[in-house]
């Protein structure tokens, strides 16, 4: 018989493992981009470290996260992308790609054994769709864009994606295929 008392107990919060700061990036990256697109806050970086499959959703409820971002950051312009970018090769960080944080190919998740101070470039500022070739049905979409906001953009146009995913409102997508709606 199934016994309702049989349970594993809450846990009033999922541990943060402790943040491999790289002092030189953080300052630049303070200097040039605003203070509220720069966090090392222990619960934003937790949920910069995970995604929604069923194995983050148990990490974060029971589990634990061996590694997350130690740093995370909000470009809003291609020419802050390159900045990042370059600052992190020249101060040997790791910069993982943030869009909608579904994590479906587990490019979220931070590797145990890495030493080097890992920064998540949280993309969800560039959501705009930059062109429509109205001609070939493609477009260009900056990297943050989620699939409801390329849809309502591409609408205003005559176009659709032509796909819904479940994660319509997560998922974001480098280029996409439009087509006549």
């Amino acid at each position: 018989p199934l016994d309702p008392h049989d349970r594993n107990a809450p846990r009033s919060h999922t541990p943060v493992p402790p943040c491999v700061a790289n002092e030189a990036f953080e300052r630049e990256a303070l200097a040039r981009l605003p203070a509220e697109r720069v966090s090392k806050d222990a619960l934003v970086r937790l949920r910069h470290g995970h995604g929604h499959t069923l194995e983050d959703i148990w990490d974060a409820r029971w589990g634990a996260f061996t590694r997350v971002p130690d740093l995370v950051v909000w470009p809003a312009s291609d020419d802050e992308v390159r900045f990042l970018v370059a600052l992190a090769r020249r101060e040997r960080v790791c910069l993982v790609p943030f869009g909608g944080g579904t994590n479906v190919t587990d490019a979220l998740r931070c590797r145990e054994e890495e030493r080097r101070s890992i920064v998540s470039l949280d993309l969800r500022r560039m959501n705009r769709v930059r062109w429509i070739d109205p001609h070939n049905g493609t477009a260009c979409i900056e990297a943050g864009a989620t699939g409801l906001e390329i849809e309502a953009q591409l609408a205003r146009h005559g176009f659709t994606l032509g796909h819904e995913p479940d994660s319509a409102e997560l998922f974001c997508d480098r280029q996409c295929f439009a087509k006549m709606s």
